[in-house]
C-alpha cells in the first residue's frame, strides 16, 4: 500500500494532519490501543511538509497564504491536537490506576492458604507434589 501523496497547498497538508490525529483519536476513543491506526509511514513527511511552511512563514515570505480558510485549518489542527493530548491523558490516568490496583492486590497463594496451621502442618511433613 501507497502512502498518499503529501499536500502541496499549506491548507490541504494542515488538514491533512487534522484528519490523521482526528482517526488516531477516534481509534483510541472507540476500541483503545489494539485499534490506534499507525501513523508512522505518514505522519513523518506531514510534519516535515509542515515545517518547510513554517520555515518559510518565519522568513516572511509573501507568497504565503494568509486566508481565513488556513486560519480555521490551523485552529481545527490545535483543536484536535488539544482532544488527542486529553483522549492520552485519560488513557494514562487509567492506565496508571490498574497498575496501583493491580500492585495492591496480594497474590492469592498458588496451593491454599497459608495459615498458621497449614504452614505448621507443611513444615512437619515435607509435600513433594509427586516428584520422588
Amino acid at each position: 500500500m501507497n502512502p498518499p501523496s503529501i499536500p502541496q497547498d499549506e491548507r490541504q497538508l494542515v488538514a491533512a494532519l487534522t484528519e490523521v490525529l482526528r482517526q488516531q483519536r477516534q481509534a483510541l476513543v472507540n476500541t483503545g490501543t489494539e485499534g490506534a491506526l499507525p501513523v508512522t509511514p505518514i505522519w513523518e513527511p506531514l510534519i516535515q511538509a509542515l515545517d518547510q511552511f513554517a520555515e518559510r512563514r518565519r522568513s516572511a515570505d509573501p507568497a504565503l497564504d494568509r486566508s481565513p480558510e488556513l486560519t480555521a485549518e490551523v485552529t481545527a489542527l490545535r483543536d484536535e491536537t488539544l482532544a488527542l493530548q486529553h483522549t492520552l491523558g485519560v488513557w494514562s490516568a487509567a492506565l496508571q490506576q490498574a497498575i496501583t490496583q493491580s500492585q495492591r492486590q496480594t497474590a492469592e497463594p498458588t496451593y491454599g492458604p497459608t495459615t498458621g496451621a497449614s504452614k505448621a502442618y507443611g513444615s512437619a511433613q515435607r509435600q513433594t507434589l509427586g516428584r520422588g
